[in-house]
């Protein structure tokens, strides 16, 4: 006697488990690496924007 095979699994986003990953968290999204670029970006932006206020060099200043 064959051993049962088991059925595939459906496609076309009927499967519930679809972007769902091994914690249950969603793996939809930007990469990690996405993430950090813009993180470390969005800091140099606020440092740079705070050492010309506090260098005397204020964006639009008159």
């Amino acid at each position: 006697m064959d051993a049962p095979t088991p059925s595939p699994r459906p496609r076309g986003g009927t499967d519930p488990d679809a972007g769902v990953g091994p914690e249950g968290g969603s793996t939809a999204g930007a990469p990690r690496w996405v993430k950090v670029f813009g993180s470390a970006l969005i800091a140099a932006l606020i440092v740079a924007f705070v050492l010309m206020h506090a260098l005397g060099g204020a964006v639009g200043g008159h």
